[in-house]
């Protein structure tokens, strides 16, 4: 879970850069154009494999996450571990991990502590990237169409 947003600017003009703690649940309030759906374009951004470049964020400076209970990362895990084909054998804790079509060979070991201690980047890329969804248009018209048991 995010636990605190930076942003890069204050509450007007002139002001120090706002930090604010978050809660599971965070709602953006404002006007047309205030830079909500740009803030969640740059979480999305922040959480995924993408470069990041503090130039290209307008509003966002920086995360901070809450550290991952094991049951958590081990369940995390499980959902993402690959089929290795059958070409390509495995060294000793050594997983294919990630999404069908943009696997990732990884130490078991090594991602576990890395998603456990929301060690960035790979934190970003091997937790937050997975578990993020970016409800769009075209994502909240997918929730209804029917899917297959163990979609994600």
């Amino acid at each position: 879970m995010i636990t605190e947003i930076k942003f890069k600017f204050g509450k007007g003009p002139g002001s120090k850069p706002e930090t604010t703690k978050l809660t599971p649940v965070t709602v953006f309030v404002g006007p047309n154009n205030s830079g909500k759906s740009k803030v969640l374009s740059e979480i999305r951004r922040y959480c995924s494999s993408e470069e990041r470049s503090p130039a290209r964020d307008v509003i966002l400076d920086h995360l901070e996450f809450e550290a991952v209970p094991q049951g958590d990362v081990e369940e995390t895990i499980r959902r993402f571990t690959l089929p290795a084909p059958p070409n390509q054998p495995l060294q000793v804790d050594e997983i294919l991990y990630g999404m069908p079509g943009r696997p990732h060979r990884v130490s078991r070991t090594d991602l576990a502590e890395k998603i456990r201690n929301a060690t960035e980047p790979y934190f970003s890329w091997y937790y937050l990237e997975p578990n993020t969804l970016m409800l769009d248009g075209p994502n909240r018209i997918n929730l209804i169409n029917r899917q297959g048991e163990g979609t994600c």
